[in-house]
């Protein structure tokens, strides 16, 4: 009845003539005598991994789909080169330059920026 009064998050075991409280249930701490949720992503980003989301849930935790600019490889999230095709999509006279979870696309040698995404010539 009542969880024997152990409160929630507690395993109660029924003894003869008696009960007794356990430890807090996996996901929860105890905290002054009651059984808390544990923060998972607080520490190491709930394991998570660089570049992924961690989402703290009652008792648990999940991991998101990677960040903008990562794809998944194997359980990692790596950088997705965005300039292995289609230049990565940078206007004429410019080269691609992959970065961290994006890229850059400076105008070439002789080319500067027309001040809307494209690349004309030095004067």
């Amino acid at each position: 009845t009542n969880n024997g009064g152990c409160g929630a998050n507690r395993m109660c075991t029924n003894t003869t003539g008696s009960f007794s409280c356990g430890a807090c249930n996996a996901g929860f701490m105890d905290m002054n005598g009651n059984c808390v949720d544990t923060d998972e992503c607080a520490t190491n980003n709930g394991g998570c991994g660089a570049h992924r989301g961690c989402t703290n849930t009652t008792g648990s935790f999940s991991c998101g789909a990677c960040d903008s600019g990562y794809m998944d490889s194997a359980g990692s999230c790596v950088d997705i080169d965005e300039c292995a095709s289609s230049n990565g999509g940078c206007p004429a006279n410019s080269t691609c330059m992959n970065t961290d979870g994006s890229h850059a696309c400076p105008c070439n040698t002789g080319f500067m920026s027309d001040g809307m995404g494209g690349c004309v010539m030095s004067m």
